[in-house]
């Protein structure tokens, strides 16, 4: 609960100075700030970096229209909107395309990344991709 800084987390990380190993930031990666560097500083230490997206289906793939008042879980701010089938196939873009930027970003620093709907329980989630090979190099 309440308002969060990816940015200022992985800083706050990386300046432990811990000997190099696996680093898992798991986030729904909505966030203001510009965290892309201080994640890049953490593969610079020698670091093996793997994202885990992890959003909601629901905000993967939103199936409601019409008058709604949306509203931000950690601030508080709200929107008023009015939700057509253009603005959802509009959101449903952005939404991919954000996605689409954060694993290009971390395929450009060698780290790894992973999206994955909160649907999945976690122990799931990791140990399947442990089991596939992907969190490994």
């Amino acid at each position: 609960s309440g308002k969060t800084s990816l940015s200022q987390a992985v800083l706050q990380f990386a300046s432990r100075k811990l000997r190099p190993g696996i680093v898992m930031v798991l986030s729904d990666f909505l966030d203001k700030e510009d965290y892309f560097k201080q994640l890049k500083n953490i593969v610079y230490q020698k670091n093996e970096l793997f994202l885990v997206h992890i959003l909601d289906p629901f905000e993967l793939n939103p199936d409601f229209g019409g008058d709604m008042k949306l509203v931000d879980m950690e601030t508080g701010e709200f929107k008023e909107v009015t939700v057509t089938d253009k603005l959802l196939e509009m959101y449903r873009d952005t939404v991919k395309a954000y996605c689409e930027q954060i694993e290009d970003f971390t395929r450009s620093i060698g780290a790894g990344y992973i999206l994955s709907p909160t649907s999945i329980p976690f122990e799931d989630l990791v140990m399947e991709y442990f089991r596939l090979g992907r969190l490994l190099k």
